[in-house]
Parts: structure tokens; C-alpha cells; sequence
């Protein structure tokens, strides 16, 4: 590089730039991350921490099994009214089986309103 004023200037301030650059990262860096700190090592909704699918399979393999199905399943399966229809019409299924997996008085009912409140979501179409 030849030593004029204005090539150096700009070399200075490109330099400058990237030291800024990094005295922010290490700023930001430096701070305490509000990601990870303070959440507990278990969800707090215990509904929250098995998908419907799997909490269905892991109650067929308990019984499978002659095991009781644990506590987190049992957790699970009364989150059923939040389902989507095809995790219904596998508990449903899966009640064929396994009949005890129906909890509640009445749990087959409230499944058959909920699956038709999908029903009525279905728009009819022509081609």
C-alpha cells in the first residue's frame, strides 16, 4: 500500500469498525442470558411435555407390558380435548384395545363432539 493520506485514513476507520464491532459482541456476550436462566429442568405444564401420539403409545406399551402407565401419561391423556382430530381417532382406536384408557364417564362422547366440531370445518367443494 502506498502511504497516503486518504488510503490510511480509510484503513484506520475500517479497523476501528471491526474493534467496535467486536467491543459490542463482547459486551453482549458478556451479559447473563435471560434464554436459559431461570427455567426449571421440568416443564411446568405437565400437559405441554408429551406429544398426543406419543402418549398414546407409550400407554399400549405399558399395558403391553402389564405395567401401569406412568404419571406423565396420565398427565397427558387429560390434555385429550386439546388434541387434533387424528390424535382423537387414535385414542379412540386405541380404546378398542385398551378400554381403560378412557378415564372419565363420558369420554367417548365428548370425543365424538370434538370430532365432529372437525367435521363441521369441512368445506364441501367442487371441481
Amino acid at each position: 500500500m502506498d502511504g497516503s493520506p486518504k488510503k490510511m485514513n480509510s484503513l484506520v476507520n475500517m479497523t476501528a469498525g471491526r474493534k467496535k464491532s467486536n467491543e459490542n459482541l463482547d459486551w453482549f456476550l458478556s451479559r447473563p442470558s435471560k434464554i436459559l436462566v431461570g427455567f426449571p429442568s421440568r416443564p411446568k405444564n405437565l400437559y405441554d411435555s408429551m406429544t398426543p401420539t406419543r402418549t398414546i403409545q407409550s400407554f399400549i406399551d405399558a399395558k403391553k407390558e402389564n405395567l401401569s402407565p406412568s404419571e406423565e401419561v396420565w398427565n397427558s391423556l387429560k390434555g385429550f380435548r386439546k388434541w387434533n382430530e387424528p390424535e382423537l381417532i387414535g385414542l379412540r382406536n386405541a380404546s378398542g384395545y385398551y378400554p381403560d384408557i378412557y378415564f372419565e364417564a363420558g369420554m367417548d362422547e365428548t370425543i365424538a363432539k370434538l370430532l365432529a366440531k372437525f367435521q363441521e370445518r369441512v368445506v364441501p367443494h367442487k371441481f
